[in-house]
């Protein structure tokens, strides 16, 4: 085997076990979990239900005709 196949073969073999070490940290977080998800997700939700309660008082009805205008209305 000529040695760029075999760096290319260890890039390989290296970057599926850092993958598979990332799944399976990310599994037993979960696991370990008291809700059932990451960390991560459940910001992520925080920030989502945080964007839905804010413009859920948007009026989509808007008639503000500024660049801002019409993206607070596509937004609401």
């Amino acid at each position: 085997m000529d040695p760029i196949s075999a760096l290319g073969l260890a890039s390989n073999i290296l970057t599926f076990i850092d993958v598979a070490g990332k799944i399976l940290a990310g599994t037993y977080e979960v696991y370990q979990s008291a809700t059932g998800r990451t960390d991560e997700n459940a910001h992520v939700d925080s920030v989502i239900e945080n964007l839905h309660d804010i413009t859920a008082g948007l009026d989509p009805n808007c008639v503000d005709k500024s660049i801002h205008g019409k993206a607070l209305k596509d937004v609401a």
